[in-house]
């Protein structure tokens, strides 16, 4: 008779570390284990590095750093759930700190690595947040709430808001060169509006997000069907129109080689700060008013 398990053996050698794992598999069920196989192993061999990577980072701790010992904690990665060892410090000033926490961006009551933030507030891009906390659980093979989900699309996009703000500041404020981008565009279109969201639990009832869209031209994508070519699309709440403008010309800037552009189209309705948004761009302008969103 045909056995019906076999033995699966694997060893490893990682950050100078023998990892051996061992494990009967149900050959009716062969590629779900040999998949759970493949991502215990990940597992280990993540917690093994995170431990070498801490023990590393031990030799470069500032000399008035106290070592008061090591604590475990949990942490939800992409290849599932770990625990690691790492040792706790005491600064200078009285403060505990956690070195490699801070390397792996894991917050003091964050429970999930930067990856798995990333990857649940990119879900949540695509649909609500229940769905996306149905789909990181599968791929982590771990459970997620839709609560965990909300957490993680404020954390990664305050973390994409204070970088922004930063760089923004050092080109505008400090005069730092900006990189300039890459797609040439000897007429650029923009187009601007705003959109009014209701809130919840706020101050205020409602706030107006203001909407640009800037792109190349159009191509015919189906049958008197259109797509934009070289999009790019930047939003904006609560900034003022100074911070709007640069904010806009920033992310052109980016994006598109704006010496090649010769000339800048621009549409939208009668507001005021949609017919100025594009106020900062040193190129030939022409406004188109859109008659469909017109407000005397």
């Amino acid at each position: 008779m045909t056995e019906k398990t076999v033995v699966i053996s694997i060893i490893i050698k990682a950050f100078e570390k023998e990892i051996e794992y061992q494990r009967e598999v149900q050959l009716e069920e062969m590629e779900g284990e040999i998949g759970e196989i493949v991502q215990g192993i990940g597992q280990e061999v993540l917690r093994v590095g995170i431990e070498a990577m801490d023990k590393r980072i031990s030799k470069e701790v500032p000399k008035g750093w106290r070592n008061v010992g090591t604590e475990e904690r949990g942490m939800l990665s992409s290849l599932g759930a770990i625990r690691y060892k790492r040792r706790i410090y005491m600064d200078e000033t009285g403060i505990r700190r956690k070195p490699i926490d801070e390397v792996l961006g894991v917050e003091r009551y964050g429970r999930d690595s930067q990856t798995v933030r990333e990857m649940g507030a990119y879900l949540a891009c695509e649909g609500t947040y229940r769905r996306a906390a149905s789909q990181l659980s599968w791929l982590v093979k771990a459970a997620v709430s839709h609560s965990t989900i909300q957490r993680m699309v404020w954390q990664v996009g305050k973390r994409i808001a204070d970088g922004e703000d930063a760089e923004r500041e050092r080109v505008f404020g400090i005069g730092e060169r900006i990189e300039k981008g890459k797609v040439k565009v000897p007429v650029l279109y923009g187009e601007s509006d705003g959109v009014w969201l209701h809130l919840q639990r706020e101050g205020k009832k409602s706030v107006e997000v203001r909407v640009a869209t800037l792109y190349s031209g159009k191509k015919l994508i189906g049958k008197k069907r259109y797509g934009l070519e070289n999009k790019c699309v930047v939003t904006s709440i609560d900034e003022t129109s100074a911070a709007w403008h640069e904010h806009l010309l920033w992310k052109a800037h980016r994006y598109y080689d704006l010496e090649t552009a010769q000339l800048l189209i621009t549409g939208g309705d009668g507001n005021q700060w949609v017919r100025r948004s594009f106020d900062r761009f040193e190129i030939k302008q022409k406004f188109v008013l859109d008659r469909f969103h017109y407000d005397p």
